[in-house]
C-alpha cells in the first residue's frame, strides 16, 4: 500500500477541526476549510506518483503547544528503516514522567542523547517542499497508522502537503523562493566568513550590531526564560513519545515478521 491509496480516506470533519485549530481559524470558516481540504485530498488521491524507496510511519509527537494526542507522519528511507527494525531489541528502559520532572535540564539532555543512541533510529526527512508525486508513492503500513491514529495521520499528511498551497503552481513558486533564500543565506555566510577571517568588525558591514540596554535586555531575559521553560517541557514530552514510539516499532517489527 502507498500513501496515495489512503490520503483522502480520513474523517474530514476531524481533519478540518484539527486544521482550523492549528491555524487558529474561526468557526465561521469551517465549511470553506472543509471543502478546500476535501477537494485537496481527492485531488491527491488521483495525482500521478513516482515509484519510491521511502516509507511513511505514523508516530506520536507532542509539544507544549500540542499536548493532546498528536500524530506525525515521518518519512524514512525504506531500507534504512527496515534495517533499524531488524536490529531493534526488546527491553529498552525509559524513565516515567514523575522521574523526568525531577531531573535537571542537563540530565534531561543526557537522557535524550543516551536513549536516541541506544534506539539507533535513522533520521526522518521533511517533505513539505517536495513535489507531491515524490511523496504519494511512499509505502505505508495500515496497521501502524490505525494503531497510532488514522485521522491524525491523514491530517498531518494533508497539512504538510498543503504547506505551500493547494495548487501546484503555488507549490512551485514556494520551492523557487526557498531555493533563492538558501542561495542568499549561503552568500551571506560566505561573506561573513571572509570578513571574519580578515579580522574585520562585522558590525561595520551591517551584519551584527550591539544590543540595546535596559528595556531590550530585560525583554530578552524574559523571552529567554520562557524559551528555556518550553524547551524543558518539550524534552520531557520527547522522551515520553520516544517510549510510546519504541513500543510501536516493536509492533511493526512483529507485523512484518522481521525476526
Amino acid at each position: 500500500m502507498i500513501l496515495r491509496d489512503l490520503v483522502d480516506k480520513g474523517d474530514y470533519d476531524k481533519i478540518t477541526r484539527n486544521f482550523m485549530h492549528s491555524l487558529d481559524r474561526s468557526e465561521d470558516e469551517y465549511e470553506k476549510v472543509y471543502e478546500k481540504l476535501k477537494n485537496f485530498g481527492q485531488k491527491l488521491s488521483n495525482w500521478p506518483y513516482n515509484e519510491s524507496d521511502e516509507i511513511m510511519i505514523a508516530e506520536n509527537y507532542h509539544t507544549v503547544y500540542a499536548k493532546d494526542n498528536t500524530v506525525t507522519s515521518s518519512l524514512y528511507k525504506k531500507d534504512e528503516f527496515m534495517d533499524f527494525l531488524k536490529n531493534l531489541k526488546e527491553g529498552m528502559v525509559f524513565p516515567d514522567k514523575e522521574e523526568l520532572i525531577n531531573k535537571t535540564d542537563g540530565e534531561l539532555e543526557e537522557i535524550c542523547l543516551s536513549l536516541n543512541k541506544e534506539l539507533g533510529k535513522p533520521d526522518s526527512y521533511a517533505y513539505e517542499f517536495s513535489l507531491w508525486e515524490e511523496i504519494l508513492g511512499a509505502g505505508v503500513l495500515i496497521e501502524n497508522i490505525n494503531r497510532t491514529g488514522f485521522d491524525g495521520f491523514c491530517f498531518d499528511v494533508l497539512y504538510e502537503l498543503s504547506f505551500n498551497g493547494f495548487e501546484r503552481e503555488t507549490q512551485e513558486e514556494r520551492r523557487k523562493e526557498l531555493e533563492e533564500r538558501i542561495k542568499e543565506a549561503e552568500e551571506r555566510n560566505k561573506k561573513i566568513f571572509e570578513l571574519a577571517k580578515k579580522g574585520e568588525d562585522l558590525a561595520d558591514y551591517g551584519f551584527f550590531t550591539k544590543k540595546e540596554e535596559d528595556e531590550d535586555d530585560e525583554e530578552s531575559r524574559r523571552i529567554s526564560e520562557e524559551i528555556d521553560k518550553e524547551n524543558r517541557e518539550n524534552m520531557i514530552l520527547q522522551i515520553l513519545d520516544m517510549k510510546d514510539n519504541y513500543a510501536e516499532y516493536l509492533k511493526i517489527k512483529k507485523d512484518l515478521k522481521l525476526f
